[in-house]
């Protein structure tokens, strides 16, 4: 019988120090993500373009950046072990290399580059053997470092993958180039490439993508015009099995063994089916769909970690694998401009970019704040901010080139729906910069308006009073043959409202007059605006360009009667947000870029780094309800459970759970029991199973609603199941959003 042991608390008040913790971070990811390897079961690297370089020790639970030159693209990497492996790739300026690692990746040496043509594929046999093949070229070293040329010289070649049994016996496989069509093409050599037998086959036009679970047991994709092919091999490609053919594209492959098979396939509505094949993919069903996404590369490892790379308009994500049927989003590059939480769970994340003349724009939910994210709109707009209404409903306004849209979800961003106001019968165009409710029917959005008819344009706030289902201009500031004017923040407290932008206008609201405009206290740009109650506000502001760098920071004690600017202020913040009249959180950076979060004890006339030299700038803060949030560039995300005032234990060393915490069981390795410990901040409906390597379910160990706690299950063979054979299995817990896996080693 298995055992639950839970930790119950006596709570008492105690304010402590926030601590933030980076729950994403892309900065790693600064390009297209191309190829990933692992030695064993828990060391692994991934590589990509812009000096994109990470490494894991602990199974891909968590990736760390190697820098490298962001000039330089990896296209794939292949470790013989912990230390020693090669990469090959190119620089931007189109010299192309291998390169060695003698100590994990941590530094790369040169040993080979050409300018005319470039490798795409690598093949380690040992410390010593090595292929790589690209263009018409093929290249091997037989003492791991001296690169000699051993291709047959055949014009119109082109070769995309090379698989070698043992130093001597292996294929290279690419295409012949020409006029008529191209052609598949197959070399064999079985003395280390000395001499090669080639085919060319008219069946396809080119074959790539070889992959080996051992000799007697190959795979390759291939097309022929519009019809794509897993086949396999087993007497290394002298003879081959379609195994699969689709009409549309198979982006990337993996076998796990003759049976079991996972592939990323397109079809004629969506790029990001993740499909598996359990009859060695002569049928395969589809087991996710990723949207907004442009998956490229699947790939499951021995021990059953699995990663997925995506891309969408130059940005890459990686998803990991944590069930038999389940991918989730695990780190992102996207830039991030605003946050909003309802509660301290349920929440969105924009932001966006341009890409070329082109702006582009990403919407995440969370249902477990933040710690796992889903990917729920990616569009062509730049979303500038959201608003949580309730549970289910927000808003987000974002531009696009001249485009400028309102956008609302009433169920928790599974579907969108543009509640624009602009377009030509209304007679002008409006651009958002932020939105913000009095409750849930009366809402502003403001921004920069525009009017064709008589060229006029200037600040803006539009009106809803349903909830942001239909729009309305209600106040314009028009600009000065001096000023362009923009709002660029709004804050709405106990029926009061400010908003403030460029050229530091500031602008107010109550009931009784509407948006009035204030005596400006500058002419600089002021782009956030925070009051703690009518009496208490600041607004932040400044800027940073060629000329100079001028950091903004104004403090109100009567209601913006009159405004004081604060001296010595050590950021330029970029947004601002404060609990009660004395303790207050800023976000930005200083003149050389680093940026940070800021903590004020004393209504923000003096500031401390709370959490600093962070890898990217942040640009958006978000408190509620004692939690926090910071988001920014790369796919920064911070948040802490202690933003104000927090409940804590008599005992100060048993302090309640502040996050979904999914422990290493103990003993590991074990026999013939073990205890998992976990950790809930929130009451949960929480499921505890067991799986095996290949994804069934071995056991059920919890599956009830349990309160905010610590947790002790006992997973005991004479019990819980019996005649497990010795071997890896995996235990994954899932607690209301929260979901996390780990692995463990039975041995008998």
């Amino acid at each position: 019988m298995k055992k639950i042991f839970y930790t119950l608390f006596v709570l008492l008040p105690l304010c402590l120090n926030a601590q933030w913790e980076i729950i994403n971070d892309g900065s790693g990811l600064k390009g297209f993500i191309n190829t990933i390897d692992f030695v064993n079961e828990d060391v692994g690297w991934i590589g990509g373009n812009v000096g994109t370089l990470l490494k894991t020790t602990d199974g891909g639970e968590n990736w760390n950046s190697i820098s490298i030159n962001d000039s330089l693209n990896i296209n794939q990497i292949d470790f013989i072990d912990n230390s020693i492996g090669w990469a090959i790739g190119r620089s931007s300026v189109s010299l192309n290399y291998i390169w060695k690692s003698f100590n994990g990746g941590q530094t790369w040496i040169q040993q080979f580059f050409s300018t005319t043509f470039g490798f795409s594929s690598l093949y380690v046999i040992d410390v010593n053997n090595v292929f790589a093949v690209g263009s018409n070229k093929i290249y091997k070293t037989t003492n791991g470092g001296t690169w000699v040329n051993v291709s047959p010289n055949l014009p119109d070649r082109e070769y995309t993958s090379v698989w070698f049994q043992d130093s001597q016996t292996g294929v290279v496989v690419g295409k012949f180039i020409s006029a008529t069509g191209d052609k598949a093409s197959i070399l064999k050599t079985t003395n280390g490439g000395t001499s090669w037998n080639e085919i060319i086959l008219d069946e396809f036009n080119s074959i790539y993508d070889l992959q080996f679970l051992d000799a007697s047991n190959g795979y390759f994709r291939a097309h022929k015009d519009t019809t794509h092919y897993i086949c396999k091999t087993e007497d290394i490609m002298l003879s081959w099995t379609i195994k699969t053919q689709r009409p549309y594209s198979i982006q990337s492959y993996q076998y796990i063994d003759n049976d079991t098979a996972f592939a990323i396939m397109h079809d004629s509505i969506t790029f990001n089916n993740i499909m598996k094949s359990t009859d060695g993919g002569i049928n395969w069903n589809n087991i996710q769909i990723i949207n907004f996404d442009y998956l490229h590369k699947i790939y499951i490892n021995k021990q059953g970690y699995g990663f997925i790379f995506g891309w969408f308009w130059g940005t890459p994500t990686l998803y990991k694998r944590i069930n038999t049927v389940e991918w989730i989003i695990q780190k992102f590059y996207y830039p991030l401009t605003d946050v909003c939480f309802w509660d301290e769970n349920k929440g969105f994340f924009v932001g966006g970019g341009q890409w070329g003349h082109w702006s582009f724009g990403a919407v995440y939910s969370t249902f477990n704040s933040g710690i796992t994210n889903n990917l729920s709109l990616r569009i062509m707009f730049y979303w500038n901010s959201c608003f949580m209404l309730n549970e289910n409903v927000a808003l987000i306004t974002g531009t696009s080139r001249s485009l400028y849209k309102i956008y609302k979800t009433n169920d928790f961003g599974n579907n969108w729906n543009d509640v624009s106001p602009n377009n030509d019968s209304l007679g002008y165009s409006f651009g958002g910069r932020d939105i913000s409710f009095l409750n849930d029917q009366t809402g502003f959005a403001v921004g920069r308006y525009g009017v064709d008819s008589v060229y006029e344009s200037g600040a803006g706030i539009l009106t809803t009073s349903n909830g942001g289902d239909n729009w309305e201009l209600g106040w314009t500031f028009p600009n000065t043959s001096n000023y362009e004017y923009n709002l660029r923040s709004i804050h709405l407290k106990n029926n009061i409202g400010w908003s403030v932008g460029s050229s530091g206008i500031i602008v107010k609201y109550t009931p009784q007059t509407g948006w009035v405009s204030q005596t400006s206290v500058t002419d600089l740009p002021l782009s956030k605006v925070f009051f703690s109650d009518d009496n208490y506000g600041w607004i932040v502001g400044g800027y940073q360009n060629q000329t100079g760098f001028q950091k903004i920071l104004f403090k109100t004690t009567n209601g913006g009667t009159s405004w004081t600017s604060v001296p010595n202020v050590p950021f330029l913040f970029r947004d601002i947000a404060f609990v009660d009249n004395s303790l207050g959180w800023g976000i930005g950076y200083d003149s050389s870029g680093v940026g940070g979060i800021l903590k004020t004890t004393d209504g923000g006339n003096s500031w401390e780094i709370n959490a600093g030299n962070l890898p990217a700038k942040l640009n958006a803060l978000h408190i509620k309800d004692n939690y926090g949030w910071a988001v920014g560039e790369k796919g920064l995300i911070l948040r802490t459970t202690d933003a104000g005032a927090v409940w804590v234990e008599d005992e100060i060393d048993n302090i309640l759970p502040t996050e979904f915490v999914l422990e290493q069981n103990y003993p590991n390795p074990f026999n013939p029991s073990t205890v998992i410990s976990y950790r809930l901040p929130v009451i949960s409906k929480v499921t505890l199973k067991v799986y095996d390597l290949l994804g069934r379910e071995v056991v059920t160990l919890v599956n009830e609603e349990q309160p905010a706690g610590n947790y002790e299950v006992e997973f005991n063979l004479a019990s819980d199941v019996r005649d497990l054979a010795s071997g890896i299995y995996f235990y994954n817990l899932r607690a209301g959003g929260f979901v996390s896996t780990k692995k463990m080693l039975l041995l008998k």
